[in-house]
C-alpha cells in the first residue's frame, strides 16, 4: 500500500551523521536488513520504486512505515552511473530552517536563512526571512520537504516557488543551479 508520495526520507549515513533528504514514496512494504533494494511494484507488476528504509521507533522495533525511491529517480542515478557522469543534484543556493506558525509548533515552510549570491535563489529574487511554500505543485510545509522536493529535479530545470514574504503570498522562477556532484 502506496501511503504518501514525495514524502522527505532522512536516513542516516554510515557514520551516523544524517543524510540528505530525498523525496520518497512512503509504503507499508515489509523491509527489514538485508532486503533494502527491492522493488516496489504497482498492481499491474511494473516496478514504481526501490525499497530504501524503514521508520523505526525509538525502541528499536518497525513503525510500519517504510521508504522507497521513485523509480524515475533511480533511472536516472543509473543513467549517469553507467555513462561514468557524476551524480548532481538540483540546488537554489539557500540555507533554510523550520518555519512554524505563531503557535511556535505548526510547521509552516521553509524560511530562508541565507542566499548564495549569483545563486538560482538570489537571481529569482529570494531574501533571508521568505518562507517558501510550495515548489510548483507540491506543498512545502517542512524544510526537509523542500530539500527532498528539490531533489526530485534535475539542475536546469525551471520550477515555480511559492512563498511569503511580510505575510503576503508571492510566487517567482527559479531555475535550479548544480551542485557539480558534491
Amino acid at each position: 500500500i502506496v501511503s504518501a508520495l514525495n514524502r522527505p526520507a532522512n536516513f542516516a549515513d554510515e557514520e551516523g551523521g544524517s543524510g540528505a533528504a530525498f523525496p520518497s514514496i512512503q509504503t507499508d512494504a515489509a523491509i527489514n536488513p538485508g532486503n533494502s533494494g527491492g522493488p516496489i511494484t504497482d498492481m499491474q507488476g511494473r516496478v514504481v520504486g526501490i525499497s530504501t528504509g524503514i521508520a523505526a521507533s525509538l525502541g528499536g522495533g518497525f513503525d510500519g512505515v517504510a521508504f522507497a525511491l521513485p523509480i524515475d529517480l533511480a533511472k536516472n542515478v543509473a543513467k549517469n552511473l553507467i555513462e561514468g557522469k557524476k551524480i548532481e543534484h538540483a540546488r537554489i543556493g539557500i540555507t533554510v530552517a523550520r518555519a512554524v506558525a505563531d503557535d511556535n509548533v505548526t510547521q509552516i515552510g521553509a524560511e530562508v536563512r541565507a542566499v548564495q549570491k549569483g545563486s538560482a535563489g538570489d537571481k529569482a529574487g529570494l531574501q533571508v526571512d521568505d518562507i517558501i511554500t510550495g515548489v510548483d505543485k507540491y506543498p512545502i510545509v517542512t524544510n526537509d520537504a523542500l530539500i527532498a522536493t528539490i531533489r526530485g529535479y534535475q539542475p536546469g530545470q525551471t520550477v515555480t516557488i511559492t512563498y511569503l514574504r511580510d505575510g503576503k503570498k508571492r510566487t517567482t522562477k527559479v531555475t535550479f543551479d548544480s551542485d557539480e556532484g558534491k
